[in-house]
């Protein structure tokens, strides 16, 4: 039996050869959900947004972990400090604001310093955002809206005096940029549309509160979703459509469902649900402040954390489904993998990943608070960041030979390895079993005695 796995290994090693391309993996391009207007985002990057989608990632994340790398934030004197989730380009570069560093930094897949892009002040819980054309946005605490080239030079600059402590730019279909941002001169809150080609002003809107803002959310229909202490619904040439009454301030940004329903998160303990009309649909009742935005299953399960150190799993008419406690409050947005594992991270400074049913499938300690939604790499890494101001990268230390995390080790791993064979990099080093440096034949037979 053994023979023969091999000579089939070697049978299917040549046909893959002649059939398929020696590149990367073909992955598929990223999608922001059904309820959502496509964004003009770099959809062949792993994760270009942290917000203004359902957070269902189109990759598995790790099945048992092993800490690949951290990568410290800021410096001997005075380390940085990350609330805001990762987003990950096209080629594997990871992307992440540092408050008390104040730098947009740029790293590479293996953990080094690509780049680091300073803004005067930057605040750490305001992601960047990725654009079709590689440009990356992100918003500095009293600097304005930044838009930099994928080198690192600035592109523009929108708004010296603007603060913005939260809120991530989202991009919409047609290349515009929206950002909710404070005019200190006046110290009031505005939703801008800008041109993203040069950092024009198209228009904006004046928001009632004074409140840093969450990231908005952009559903089919071109409505642009806000929240504070109320729900904005906003059409595209900036006029406000309709404005519905949340029962407490906001810091969760809204998630939208394939129906159209708004959920959104509130510091009065509850999670609400809004029907496109802006009327309320049905709100669930937490026991603390529910900061953490939702995830969305494609069964249309409604995943959300709270200040009560429980992540819950809400079914879409807003009845609990089950109820996973950690050992502290859950600011952190979770994350869905392709096999439908949850990703999340807790104040107790844990990593958790759990099963679609509930029940605990692993989690890793780290060095601190994690208020920062999981993302999930090409090659099934996890990034987590925490607020000691470290991100850590987080890989599956299973070798069985189950590459595309689908269970089973079976044809369609060969098929992988066969696609990434050639020099052993950080994108692909999970296929090199044998730690030669090279993808060949050799991590083929090691997969071959584990074929199922």
């Amino acid at each position: 039996m053994k023979v023969q796995r091999i000579v089939l290994v070697l049978l299917l090693a040549a046909l893959f050869t002649a059939v398929f391309s020696s590149t990367a993996f073909a992955l598929t391009e990223f999608q922001q959900g059904a309820g959502y207007q496509p964004g003009a985002y770099d959809r062949n990057a792993a994760q270009p947004t942290a917000f203004n989608w359902t957070r269902q990632s189109r990759f598995n994340g790790p099945q048992k972990p092993s800490l690949k790398w951290t990568f410290q934030t800021g410096n001997a004197i005075q380390k940085g400090v990350i609330s805001s989730s990762v987003v990950i380009g096209t080629d594997g570069t990871v992307y992440v604001t540092s408050g008390n560093a104040n730098l947009l930094y740029a790293i590479n897949p293996n953990g080094t310093r690509k780049w680091g892009f300073p803004a005067g002040s930057v605040d750490g819980s305001s992601p960047p955002a990725i654009g079709s054309d590689g440009s990356i946005y992100f918003n500095a605490t009293q600097g304005g809206l930044y838009a930099l080239k994928p080198d690192g030079s600035q592109k523009w600059r929108f708004g010296d005096l603007m603060s913005n402590s939260q809120s991530e730019p989202i991009i919409g279909n047609n290349g515009t940029v929206y950002n909710v941002a404070e005019e200190l001169t006046i110290f009031k809150t505005f939703l801008y549309a800008i041109n993203s080609t040069n950092g024009s002003l198209l228009w904006k809107t004046a928001l009632d509160e004074d409140w840093p803002f969450p990231t908005p959310a952009i559903a089919k229909d071109g409505t642009i979703y806000v929240a504070s202490d109320k729900l904005y619904a906003i059409k595209t040439d900036g006029s406000i459509k309709w404005v519905s009454s949340i029962g407490g301030a906001t810091n969760s940004s809204p998630t939208i469902a394939s129906d159209g329903t708004i959920y959104v998160g509130s510091l009065d303990n509850n999670v609400y649900a809004f029907k496109p009309d802006g009327s309320m649909k049905w709100k669930f009742t937490t026991g603390d402040f529910v900061n953490s935005s939702p995830a969305i299953a494609t069964d249309g399960t409604v995943y959300i954390g709270s200040l009560d150190k429980n992540l819950y799993a809400l079914n879409p008419d807003g009845s609990k489904k089950w109820m996973f406690s950690t050992g502290g409050a859950v600011r952190s947005s979770p994350i869905i993998s392709m096999n439908g594992i949850v990703y999340v991270g807790s104040y107790d400074g844990k990593v958790y990943a759990i099963n679609p049913d509930g029940s605990p499938k692993w989690m890793a300690q780290t060095d601190h608070w994690i208020a920062s939604p999981p993302a999930i790499g090409s090659d099934g890494t996890l990034y987590v960041s925490s607020m000691g101001g470290v991100v850590y990268a987080i890989v599956d230390s299973d070798v069985s030979g189950d590459i595309n995390d689908d269970g089973l080790t079976n044809i369609l791993d060969l098929i992988l390895i066969n696609q990434l064979r050639g020099p052993s990099t950080d994108n692909n080093i999970r296929a090199d079993f044998n730690n030669d440096g090279v993808i060949d034949i050799k991590d083929l037979l090691i997969v071959a005695q584990h074929l199922k």
